[in-house]
């Protein structure tokens, strides 16, 4: 059993790493969106539509089931590692040879020598899977946490100096494969974990197993999003693409933080109840409460904060972007949703209905992509927008069947998050009529929307956040 003070920093210093190297990127782009254009943003955009993809192939869930596996044996952890490495090579020979036809595909000739630099992430991180497994095994986050922050700031430094010395979009990718590198030697360093002779295929069929149901999963999301920015980078100009992809970076920060946090509370919570459908339901939608109305909340005032958010944070220049963002954050609102409907899927032991879900959303993003193509950049993205949600009614209809709680009654218990944050909102849009200048505005709306909130939660004297706390609490005490 672990130590309850030991279960109190792991999840301490996940969170801070989870913040922290968000919050540091978000810098990083605050400084480099003014020394770049959108054409060299857009140029790296293209690039993570094929490292994003590669990246799952190499861990292959391996990672995942080594986690979920108790007795983890040297065989296991050197079978991992050498499936790793050797994956990742043949992706990164693969993206060398072919570079030249990528670019050829976007007709941006200098994407052939950046694709062969930027990919060299693939085998720095498939030195670092194990390592990071171990430490995560052991509920050592803080030192992945250090090394997280440590290489998202040294990253951050060389590109703003590349930056300021006119290399363009190198300093993007170069800050990438520093950042990766600077983590691996952190890692190495700090865990002493060294890779043997030893390959198991007993180890392989046994982890995979477990690892290619998750494979499957997480390659099918994260191809469909590689062929909305595959679609967006050929069929729109790069300036557009880079737009976009910083909108989506801005957009995407609040709902990975509250996603991620939520994956980690609710399975502590919320497995013991996995035989109990009744019990299950109860404590679902008591954990759910305060994270959809924080999601809700911050996605409702992101929107109406947009304008001077975008002005200040990334220039004037950068205002053809506010649109994207904020559909995107109408957007990712649903996302808390789709992992409220997907956590009782894996608690029940239904990864099957997730994948089916999941190649069911694919099907029905087919013709977004097509009106997206017809109709322009704004439709496509109205487009994802609408499937999001989309999504979640698809998910809703598998939790209907494990735990009878289904569409009508999730949209129900989502009307007061909804009034809250409409709420919230209101009373920081009512701010710009005091036409100051965007800086004032924006943190004048910042303290509006803190107290507002705080003001609604006690009229209608909310507990969803005291009882989150509690629960936390209960979490940590069993533990």
């Amino acid at each position: 059993m672990l130590h309850q003070k030991q279960t109190i920093k792991g999840f301490f210093w996940n969170f801070l790493e989870l913040t922290a190297a968000r919050l540091i990127n978000f810098a990083a782009l605050m400084f480099l969106a003014r020394l770049l254009t959108e054409g060299d943003f857009g140029l790296i955009r293209m690039t993570v539509i094929f490292t994003a993809v590669a990246q799952i192939m190499i861990d292959g869930g391996f990672g995942n089931a080594l986690i979920r596996k108790q007795d983890c044996t040297e065989k296991d952890y050197n079978t991992v590692f050498y499936i790793n490495i050797t994956v990742s090579l043949l992706l990164y020979a693969l993206f060398f040879f072919s570079a030249p036809l990528i670019a050829n595909y976007y007709n941006e000739p200098q994407l052939t020598l950046i694709i062969r630099v930027i990919t060299l992430i693939l085998p720095i991180n498939a030195l670092a899977i194990i390592q990071k497994t171990i430490l995560t095994k052991e509920l050592n986050f803080k030192t992945q946490a250090i090394a997280s922050f440590i290489g998202v700031s040294v990253g951050f430094g060389v590109a703003v100096a590349m930056a300021f010395n006119g290399f363009g979009v190198w300093s993007l990718v170069i800050k990438t494969i520093v950042n990766q590198a600077v983590v691996l030697i952190i890692l190495w360093f700090a865990n002493k974990w060294r890779p043997k002779k030893v390959f198991s295929a007993q180890s392989f069929r046994e982890l995979f197993g477990f690892g290619s149901k998750l494979l499957v999963i997480y390659l099918a999301a994260q191809i469909l999003r590689s062929i909305y920015d595959s679609i967006i980078g050929k069929s729109y100009s790069k300036q557009k693409l880079g737009l976009y992809s910083n909108a989506d970076a801005m957009a995407v920060i609040q709902s990975e933080i509250v996603t991620t946090m939520l994956n980690k509370v609710a399975f502590s919570a919320l497995s013991p109840f996995g035989n109990s459908p009744k019990l299950l339901k109860e404590n679902l939608q008591k954990i759910m409460s305060p994270f959809i109305i924080l999601s809700f909340t911050m996605s409702c005032v992101l929107i109406v904060i947009a304008e001077p958010l975008i002005i200040i944070a990334l220039g004037q220049n950068w205002l053809g972007a506010v649109p994207y963002f904020q559909m995107l954050c109408l957007g990712y609102a649903a996302l808390v949703l789709h992992i409220e409907n997907q956590i009782v899927m894996n608690i029940t032991g239904h990864s099957d209905y997730f994948l089916k879900t999941e190649i069911l959303k694919m099907i029905l993003f087919v013709p977004v992509i097509v009106l997206g193509i017809i109709f322009g950049l704004k439709t496509l993205i109205i487009g994802l927008v609408v499937h999001y949600w989309l999504g979640f009614a698809i998910n809703s209809i598998y939790t209907k069947k494990l735990i009878d709680y289904g569409l009508f009654a999730q949209i129900k218990d989502l009307i007061k998050p909804a009034l809250f944050a409409l709420g919230v909102g209101i009373c920081t849009f009512a701010v710009i009529f005091f036409n100051f200048s965007p800086l004032p505005t924006l943190i004048l709306q910042f303290f509006t929307a803190i107290f507002s909130a705080f003001l609604i939660s006690k009229i209608f004297k909310m507990k969803v956040f005291r009882e989150l706390k509690a629960l936390l609490f209960n979490i940590l005490k069993n533990k």
